[in-house]
């Protein structure tokens, strides 16, 4: 397995996925942190981003093309690599002057300055530490950040508290975040098992890969090019038998022959595997799925087809609408598939896109300034 979990594109003929890189996990993310209440959205025309509302009203016009859903009351915006903090009246709060930022997270986020290391500041912008070690860190999951360091030449994954403190040292070549308790990481042998937030082994290092435990205390892995499902004391409740897994709400993604379908955690088809691609219900009651010809609509959970297919892109509902493209224009539908937001945006900020899709920010991680 590479140094970090291997990746399927979300929908390879999706291009602003694929230009995004926003990428769904096996069970890399357990999807538990997703915002169904996104309140204004970023969505863009020409230079300007404006945050428009559920009637298509915009809310600030700001003249920064790159911008994240607001969290904690504070955005994040970026002009050519030039990043900063803005509040929910478009007032700049923290300057743009980090090289790169990540979203708050209670009350934390890390960014860097011109010519240094990832540093934790808060809401003032004042930096709570620097971590000089690390070339890349990432946003807080139960207290823990993952982090890359270099160790003999080599990139190695190490986890650093939210006051500075490496609990887990840079030796692994590879790691997932924590969750429920656990991460995944990769030993020197190319296998992975699970630590828990002291660092101890408690599951050994047996699979090929190894996702995130979700809430209920399961995760995903894979063996021989197959994947299955383990609980937490590293059992098998569901041999490796699928070309791919892919969790969603009690339910699971799964491909058969390369189409793709849901299976229950017993390894039954829920709905036959028939779709070029799908992605997530999460909480919905429809799913996007891409037909035969090429264009996506939605099923419901019974598989039927509830809107036709006939968008270029589509994504997973947030709320009571998603996100469509027809040519080169974004809008959004509502469940009967009738246009709540007329297409008329030629981009949306990949942080609704990364929240819709895989149910995680995408402002989570920076990297050094270190020459």
């Amino acid at each position: 397995m590479p140094t970090k979990p291997s990746y399927r594109q979300a929908a390879a003929t999706i291009p602003l996925l694929a230009a995004l890189l926003i990428l769904i996990s096996a069970g890399c993310s357990v999807n538990e942190g997703r915002i169904t209440k996104t309140g204004d959205i970023p969505a863009g025309y020409a230079d300007t981003t404006y945050y428009i509302d559920d009637n298509d009203e915009p809310q600030l016009a700001i003249t920064y093309r790159d911008a994240s859903l607001f969290r904690e009351g504070l955005a994040v915006v970026n002009n050519d690599g030039n990043y900063g903090y803005i509040d929910d009246d478009g007032e700049m709060t923290l300057p743009d002057i980090y090289k790169s930022a990540t979203i708050f997270r209670n009350g934390k986020a890390w960014a860097v300055r011109s010519g240094s290391a990832p540093g934790v500041i808060n809401r003032k912008g004042e930096t709570k530490f620097t971590l000089g070690q690390a070339i890349e860190a990432e946003i807080f999951y139960e207290g823990l950040a993952r982090f890359t360091a270099k160790e003999s030449g080599d990139i190695r994954y190490g986890f650093v508290t939210d006051e500075g403190e490496t609990t887990v040292p840079a030796i692994y070549y590879g790691a997932t975040r924590f969750s429920n308790g656990l991460a995944s990481v990769e030993d020197m042998n190319g296998k992975w098992g699970y630590i828990n937030t002291k660092g101890e082994a408690v599951i050994p290092a047996t699979f090929d890969a190894a996702g995130t435990f979700d809430k209920e205390g399961y995760a995903i892995v894979r063996t021989d090019n197959k994947y299955g499902i383990i609980d937490k004391n590293g059992k098998y409740i569901l041999q490796p038998v699928f070309e791919w897994l892919e969790k969603d709400g009690q339910h699971y993604i799964a491909t058969r022959e390369g189409k793709y379908g849901w299976s229950d955690r017993k390894g039954e088809w829920i709905i036959e595997p028939q779709y070029r691609n799908a992605l997530r219900f999460f909480d919905a009651e429809l799913a996007p799925v891409q037909l035969s010809g090429g264009r996506w609509g939605y099923i419901n959970k019974k598989g039927k087809i509830k809107i036709k297919e006939q968008f270029d892109e589509a994504y997973p509902f947030v709320g009571n609408k998603a996100l469509v493209k027809v040519g080169p224009y974004y809008g959004f539908i509502n469940g009967d598939g009738k246009y709540v937001i007329n297409p008329g945006y030629t981009w949306i900020s990949p942080d609704y896109i990364s929240n819709a899709v895989n149910g995680e920010p995408y402002y989570t991680k920076v990297q050094t300034d270190l020459k």
